[in-house]
């Protein structure tokens, strides 16, 4: 009950303060045309990449953009990298279908070889050392996503729809050693579906400084196996912006998941031993037996977990709790809030133009935020622990529409560095 309460008051504690905002969200113009209200400026960007996943391995490639094609609301961005993962990522943005009012993001992943690091514990205790890596020889992802936009933007509806298909080859301790091998080896299928409706009371959609933005999102779950749990994962996310300085701004984000369970999954760990092909008793030498077995019964354990609670988003990585590695924090409950000044140096358009890079750079902004968050499988267990992260960073904001973010986040167990295109805590706001 106590949990229940302190959720219940940061939520009532962010309503009352932008209370102002949602009556009266009609007098929070928009500063800047937006997206599909005119032409808009093109950019483009082109990285070479290279980046070491501990028990996971190496790979190196190039990343690009191309925003606003020909001063189009067109986009287009790809991904290509080899090494010990080896596959592309490949999307476009802002194809319009019906005027400014409806428009679609194709997009592809498609690998074939990665890895993915996995945490063997939920909730806040989960060990740091404490992961397996899944090594897949096949992954591709088909979707498309379809927003329509009403109010310069202030009112959307979309929906994303996804196919994934994949296959798994091995296990690996967190040393990258294969522990255990798959013997079911066929490609599994899993189609998602996920809604959301957003309200943007602010006076700009990429880079807003003042005002509310709402989104509400229910994503479900589909079954890839007979076995599989079926739930849905409802998602709020409420960004507030309050201008501070000349044209700076503090950003408040509040954030809660929770999956609704329809019906639960197997919970014979037998039985997903037997579904899953994962059998170490080939193996001769007892040492390399017995650590298969080790990683097989996390593997089942977190398996049965997921069919007995789901999975709601996690915590970690490049959006919330940023000094943590990505999806370092899971349960079935997921509850954060994050403050973040946005210290706008200069907004002098800048134009540049090098080998790699075009743009116009309208804003250098240096950013200072503090994160807490906390997961759980049920309301009791919810803040009775939690972790946090704190740092800094740098963020350049061109005319195109790229946000160029650099951030350094210290916490519970240290550092942690990211660079990525887009502001932290939600969905791309482009």
């Amino acid at each position: 009950m106590k949990n229940f309460f302190y959720s219940s008051f940061l939520l009532s504690f962010f309503f009352l303060l932008f209370y102002p905002t949602v009556i009266k969200a009609e007098v929070i113009e928009r500063r800047r045309l937006q997206l599909g209200d005119a032409s808009v400026s093109s950019g483009y960007a082109f990285f070479p990449i290279f980046f070491n996943l501990p028990g996971a391995g190496k790979a190196y490639g190039f990343l690009g953009y191309l925003n606003n094609i020909y001063e189009s609301p067109v986009s287009a961005y790809g991904t290509v990298i080899t090494g010990d993962f080896n596959g592309h990522v490949l999307g476009i943005t802002n194809i319009p279908i019906y005027k400014k009012y409806l428009r679609m993001d194709p997009f592809n992943v498609h690998f074939t070889k990665s890895s993915l690091k996995t945490y063997n514990q939920r909730g806040m205790d989960s060990d740091r050392n404490d992961y397996n890596i899944i090594n897949a020889d096949y992954l591709d992802i088909l979707g498309i996503r379809l927003t329509a936009s009403f109010w310069e933007r202030r009112f959307e509806i979309y929906s994303v729809f996804y196919k994934n298909q994949f296959s798994i080859d091995s296990i690996a301790d967190k040393n990258g050693k294969k522990t255990a091998s798959y013997s079911n080896r066929k490609k599994r299928t899993a189609n998602t579906n996920q809604s959301g409706v957003s309200f943007d009371f602010t006076d700009d959609k990429s880079d807003p400084r003042k005002g509310l933005a709402v989104d509400f999102s229910p994503k479900a779950q589909e079954k890839r196996n007979p076995t599989d749990a079926n739930y849905t994962v409802l998602d709020i996310n409420l960004t507030g912006y309050i201008p501070v300085l000349s044209y700076s701004t503090v950003a408040l984000n509040y954030y809660h998941s929770q999956v609704v369970m329809q019906k639960k999954g197997e919970l014979d760990r037998q039985k997903l031993i037997d579904q899953y092909g994962l059998n170490c008793s080939a193996l001769k030498d007892q040492v390399a037996k017995n650590a298969c077995e080790r990683d097989v019964e996390k593997i089942i354990q977190a398996q049965i977990a997921e069919n007995k609670y789901g999975t709601a988003g996690s915590l970690g990585g490049i959006s919330r709790l940023r000094s943590f590695d990505e999806g370092r924090f899971k349960g079935s409950i997921v509850e954060f809030v994050g403050a973040e000044l946005r210290w706008n140096l200069s907004q002098d358009p800048v134009p540049f133009n090098i080998f790699l890079a075009k743009d116009v750079r309208t804003e250098l902004q240096l950013a200072f935020f503090y994160e807490r968050g906390s997961v759980a499988d049920s309301n009791v267990d919810l803040w009775k622990k939690s972790a946090f992260s704190y740092g800094t960073g740098i963020r350049i904001i061109t005319a195109s529409g790229f946000i160029y973010r650099f951030d350094v986040a210290n916490g519970n167990e240290g550092k942690n560095f990211t660079f990525f295109i887009d502001y932290p805590w939600g969905n791309f706001r482009g």
